[in-house]
């Protein structure tokens, strides 16, 4: 069963015609455990399920319907073994309950409701790193068709005036032309530059070969010819990586590209990437690359540096939970829009949640006291191939909800 929306509907009332022990199988973990709240009702079997946005529920019927079973309770409940009752509730209750269908008839058990205690923030601020590259993406231009003097003109040279140059985009470069050609003969000697900020040097920059669509072309930066053709890139096998950090500087940097076009499809068809240990704020009409920043607040990432990164951001923080929050039931909320998040607390093992709900049971990973939490939120790759600012990240302060746990006895 599954909600093909991307808006939560609560709980929903399911009924199967046959009758039997309903289990439901986890599709994140592959856990199977069962449901324990259904009723019988005219011949069929009813329950309820929480769809959340874009939830799927497996539910198989595994043996025959025994009594004594659970047909209603203001409880989660875990676990019953015909006698004893467990389960949790956060909610602010005078009482806590179970309608449990016995051989004799249905017997109500109850106690009295505790106090639920206030969630804890994880805080608005902090500490972030990248698990990959960063990401400076550039698109506009200058170019213009050599008559064979490229060279003598210094046409790759860092202080060359290309102002009278068109100005064109990533795409085919005929169609760019403010004008058709006089005869479309071929090939042809294109010369594209273009110019980025550095405010801080990084370390380890490197430019990304996507999209250079000609015969051939040879690369320049600040003038220097860069030879060395790269080597396949994470992103992408047929995406060269060339090492440009020797050529870079703090400043104003020119890349020019010679490149020879068979036709008129040709040309840069992509977006210029930039990639290395950076971040990116806005300077001007675009962007300049500056100093990581190793602190961030919730809220979106693109936002703080990272407007074109695609991949895992870290965030490492610790609070203080009191001794009274030990004993029930914790579960981690975040609010990360619709990427994945993985959770570790206190360096034990790691949780991955693809979908909504981002809701983590990590009951048995705190302790009294200090306790570190490490979230991770990979998003998707729009944001580095089409320059899309996708808001990633995580958008509010997480919460560690506590739940008090029951137990009802039938005896």
């Amino acid at each position: 069963m599954v909600n093909t929306s991307t808006q939560a509907k609560g709980a929903v009332e399911i009924t199967f015609e046959q009758i039997g022990r309903p289990e439901l199988w986890n599709t994140n973990t592959g856990n199977v455990t069962p449901i324990h709240i259904y009723q019988v009702k005219n011949g069929r079997l009813i329950f309820h399920l929480d769809f959340s946005a874009s939830a799927s529920h497996i539910v198989v019927l595994n043996g025959e319907l025994q009594k004594p079973f659970i047909t209603a309770s203001n409880l989660h409940v875990t676990s019953f073994d015909g006698n004893t009752l467990a389960g949790y509730s956060a909610e602010a209750a005078e009482e806590v309950f179970a309608k449990i269908v016995t051989d004799k008839g249905v017997k109500r058990i109850a106690a009295r409701g505790k106090r639920p205690l206030r969630p804890l923030s994880l805080g608005k601020e902090f500490s972030f790193d990248l698990e990959g590259d960063n990401a400076l993406l550039i698109s506009k231009w200058k170019m213009t068709m050599d008559g064979g003097a490229g060279f003598e003109q210094s046409f790759h040279k860092f202080d060359f005036d290309d102002s009278a140059w068109h100005n064109v985009t990533n795409g085919a470069w005929e169609m760019q032309l403010p004008q058709e050609r006089d005869q479309a003969t071929y090939p042809v000697t294109l010369w594209y530059r273009i110019s980025f900020e550095i405010a801080t040097l990084p370390p380890n920059t490197r430019l990304l070969i996507d999209g250079f669509s000609g015969s051939e072309y040879q690369l320049f930066v600040n003038g220097d010819e860069i030879k060395d053709k790269g080597r396949r890139s994470k992103l992408d096998a047929e995406i060269k990586e060339v090492d440009i950090q020797s050529h870079v500087r703090v400043g104003r940097n020119i890349i020019a590209v010679k490149l020879i076009a068979n036709r008129r499809t040709d040309g840069i068809l992509d977006l210029l990437k930039i990639i290395g240990y950076f971040a990116v704020e806005k300077s001007n009409d675009g962007y300049m690359i500056t100093e990581k920043h190793r602190v961030v607040k919730v809220g979106d990432w693109t936002k703080q540096g990272y407007p074109f990164y695609s991949g895992t951001g870290s965030y490492r923080t610790e609070i203080e939970v009191p001794s009274k929050y030990i004993g029930g039931k914790l579960f981690l909320e975040v609010d990360c829009g619709d990427d994945v998040l993985e959770v570790s607390v206190n360096g034990g093992e790691s949780r991955v949640v693809p979908w909504h709900p981002y809701r983590v049971d990590v009951t048995d990973s705190i302790k009294a006291g200090g306790n570190t939490f490490e979230l991770k939120i990979t998003n998707t790759l729009i944001n580095l191939l089409e320059a899309v600012q996708k808001p990633s990240g995580i958008f509010s302060a997480p919460r560690l909800v506590h739940e008090h746990r029951y137990e009802l006895s039938l005896l």
